[in-house]
């Protein structure tokens, strides 16, 4: 009798750690789940709001890049040429440049935004709406007016000057 309730004492000692055992591991993953259902989410909007930051902060540096780099060859003589690299971002609807602004159109999470610089001098020509990186030359013309990247080339020329013809 003494060995039949040291074998059934034995067998419950067992039956309860493998119980208790079963229960902690059930505990650690019930942990690990909350854990994970807080953090996913929290990663998700980080990621999004990085992104976001990203590419609001390469259009505003496209932009004031551009600009800089107008004013700088203004304010030397014509034929004057710089080359600036600008990182476009995707999203990118439309770039204007005219008069004396630089306008960059942006989806960006839903909503549109403009991002604007203005320069000193008149400025003309046209940049790739291309997501990436670009080479945009900016070109001081002997008109006064600064070239950013590609223009229209279609206009006839005007003569601005002559000579005298009684000189002999």
């Amino acid at each position: 009798m003494i060995k039949k309730k040291l074998f059934i004492s034995y067998y419950n000692r067992n039956v309860m750690n493998i119980s208790k055992n079963g229960q902690v591991a059930i505990e650690y993953i019930a942990i690990a789940g909350v854990i994970l259902a807080i953090l996913i989410p929290l990663f998700y909007f980080s990621f999004n709001t990085t992104n976001e930051t990203i590419t609001e902060s390469q259009a505003e540096d496209a932009v004031f890049s551009l600009a800089s780099a107008a004013n700088e060859v203004y304010a030397l003589s014509p034929g004057s040429k710089r080359e600036v690299w600008i990182q476009i971002p995707g999203g990118t609807n439309s770039v204007i440049i005219q008069e004396n602004e630089i306008s960059l159109n942006i989806h960006i999470a839903g909503r549109v935004s403009d991002y604007v610089a203005f320069t000193k001098p008149t400025i003309v020509g046209t940049i790739p709406l291309d997501k990436g990186t670009h080479r945009i030359s900016v070109e001081l013309l002997s008109s006064g007016i600064v070239q950013i990247g590609e223009a229209n080339d279609t206009t006839p020329p005007v003569i601005t000057w002559t000579a005298p013809t009684d000189i002999t």
